[in-house]
């Protein structure tokens, strides 16, 4: 009886070792496809980001004040203009809330890779921008807040 039940184990260990080996194998290559899927991603948007700085004055302004931001180190918000800029370039792609949210993702895509921002830039870029589209700088300015923190 026991002796059965080890060639049960071995036998089912057998066949998880070789579907061990056979998922180590096709981990490369998945790893593979995903990078060069995401790689051609990034490249697409870094072209349509290249257009709209290119043809877009009020996307221009908004992605440079971005830049602006991040890379003063004593700044830590948006000034009224910068917002203003940063809203109106929300409003090209759309007045829903998800269009909002894909075009910040898009607005601090670019301003970072245009920035070549470091860890502090990106997190400040990031939080800021999100702030605008989530309407934190409505809320202060409708409270009579000042801008800083």
């Amino acid at each position: 009886m026991q002796s059965d039940h080890q060639r049960e184990l071995m036998k089912l260990d057998g066949k998880h070792q070789a579907e061990l080996i056979r998922k180590e194998a096709e981990h490369p290559q998945e790893t593979t496809r995903l990078k060069n899927r995401i790689a051609w991603q990034n490249h697409l948007i870094g072209c349509l980001s290249f257009l709209l700085l290119k043809t877009s004055d009020i996307f221009r302004k908004a992605v440079n004040g971005i830049i602006r931001l991040a890379k003063d180190y004593y700044k830590p918000r948006f000034d009224t203009e910068q917002v203003s800029d940063i809203k109106s370039a929300l409003n090209l792609f759309g007045d829903d809330r998800q269009s909002n949210r894909a075009a910040g993702d898009f607005l601090y895509f670019t301003a970072r890779q245009k920035g070549e921002f470091d860890n502090r830039e990106q997190i400040k870029a990031r939080r800021e921008v999100d702030n605008v589209v989530e309407g934190q700088y409505d809320q202060q300015q409708k409270k009579g807040l000042s801008m800083r923190r």
